[in-house]
Order: structure tokens, then sequence, then C-alpha cells
């Protein structure tokens, strides 16, 4: 079950500074799932919304997910299940209201 850790590490850049707790926790809990492996979520087909920062991307991301995971696990080779926690991570992100992504 996953518990809210703050030594599991965030993306962090000098443009967007330090996330919104909602937008970490939902980041942490899929590297958790994910085995602690953050690779999935910053190099895979969702790498603009998590790797760039882009939370306000996450519905976009969304409607291109499954022909950008083809690609990603072409070029990455990332499991099925490592591209539904990540696919997963992006919903759970869309239903945030995007001022509270800011």
């Amino acid at each position: 079950m996953y518990e809210r850790r703050e030594d599991i590490p965030i993306s962090f850049c000098e443009c967007c500074g330090i996330w919104p707790n909602v937008v970490a926790d939902i980041y942490r809990r899929a590297v958790w799932d994910l085995g602690g492996d953050s690779s999935p979520m910053l190099w895979g087909p969702a790498h603009i919304v998590w790797e760039d920062c882009n939370f306000d991307c996450a519905e976009s991301c969304l409607r291109d997910f499954d022909e950008n995971a083809i690609k990603g696990k072409q070029w990455n080779d990332f499991s099925d299940e490592q591209l539904f926690i990540v696919r997963r991570s992006l919903e759970e992100l869309a239903q945030v209201p995007e001022n509270m992504r800011e």
C-alpha cells in the first residue's frame, strides 16, 4: 500500500520549481507502483507531462497516449504494466483542476 513518502524524489526544474502536493503525490504513487523506477514516467509516452512539468497537458497526453505508448515501447521497452501505471497517473492528474496543478 502506498504511503506518502518524501524520500521518493520528484522532478524539479528551474521553470516550474517545486510541484504542488497533489501533483507530487500522483507522481510518487506511480513511481512507488513502478518499484521505484521513474524512467517510464520521465522518458516514456508521458514525458511531456512529468519530465517537462507540463501538468496542464495531461488531457492531450492522455488522448495521444496509446499511439505514443507504442512508440515508447519500441524505443524504451517499457512493459504493459509500466505503461498502465503511467496512463493511470495521467488519468489521475486529469481529474485535478488545472488551477491546482500549477
